[in-house]
């Protein structure tokens, strides 16, 4: 697999300080020759860009979902409380095995935000988009969210994807209210709370086939998460660490990932 630059498609010039102003460039800095270099971006170039949210199977979610019941496949009651998980590593495979790797950090939620990632050349059959749920160990340990906007993915957020206990950022958090009963009831009579995070990515790389680079959305389906739940045959508590139910969630996390792509 070849490795292709992620600003290829773009062409760079050094020219003389007074043509700036009839040029009107919006990409230039100050030359070591006393000049300004300018990136002046191919006409077959775009910015590459992806959404990323919540559903509960075919239903997508928005910021006032946080206050719809869902229910799973033996009619257990769900919300889902500002859901958050984390994406990096992302790339672009085309047909003939060349890819395109970025380095930002898409963070999925209820607000389904759109993230540009760097530029393309639109010439190229874009074949697969590769996934890494939660962050690389260099992000996850090398900064804070302090140092970052409170816009930015990795910035403070409410409520915290930063552990309270040790160094390092939750990769996927999804908590609120359920019933716990066998068979289950109608009133929301606990809470639940599933925060995963490791050193590293969890599941680098998820592979999804995509027909070109428009349109696509990374989206993570809850109904196939909260479908695992089966109570009584599972501790529901997945704060008790260990339990079966807290290695199912946290195996199933990645599985849960799926690419929508509207053409």
């Amino acid at each position: 697999m070849k490795l292709a630059n992620m600003l290829e498609g773009t062409r760079k010039f050094t020219i003389p300080l007074l043509s700036i102003g009839i040029l009107g460039l919006s990409s230039c800095g100050d030359d070591d020759d006393g000049g300004v270099t300018c990136v002046f971006p191919d006409l077959n170039s775009v910015g590459f860009q992806v959404e990323a949210g919540f559903s509960f199977g075919s239903e997508q979610l928005t910021d006032e979902s946080s206050l719809m019941t869902f229910f799973n496949f033996e009619n257990r009651p769900f919300r889902f409380v500002d859901p958050m998980i984390y994406y990096s590593r992302i790339a672009l495979v085309d047909d003939q095995g060349d890819t395109v790797h970025f380095n930002e950090v898409v963070l999925g939620d209820n607000s389904n935000s759109s993230y540009t990632l760097g530029l393309i050349d639109t010439t190229r059959n874009y074949t697969e988009l590769v996934v890494g749920f939660g962050l690389p160990y260099s992000t996850n340990k090398g900064v804070r969210p302090i140092e970052f906007t409170l816009e930015h993915p990795l910035g403070p957020k409410a409520p915290s994807m930063w552990w309270s206990w040790a160094d390092g950022y939750i990769f996927a958090r999804i908590e609120g209210p359920t019933n716990h009963n066998h068979p289950a009831g109608s009133d929301m009579d606990m809470t639940f709370s599933w925060h995963v995070g490791f050193s590293e990515s969890h599941r680098w790389p998820i592979v999804f086939p995509i027909n070109g680079y428009e349109n696509i959305r990374i989206d993570f389906d809850l109904k196939k998460l909260v479908d695992q739940v089966i109570v009584p045959d599972e501790l529901f508590n997945v704060k008790i660490r260990g339990n079966k139910l807290d290695m199912k969630i946290t195996n199933m996390m990645a599985d849960c990932i799926r690419i929508q792509q509207t053409l």
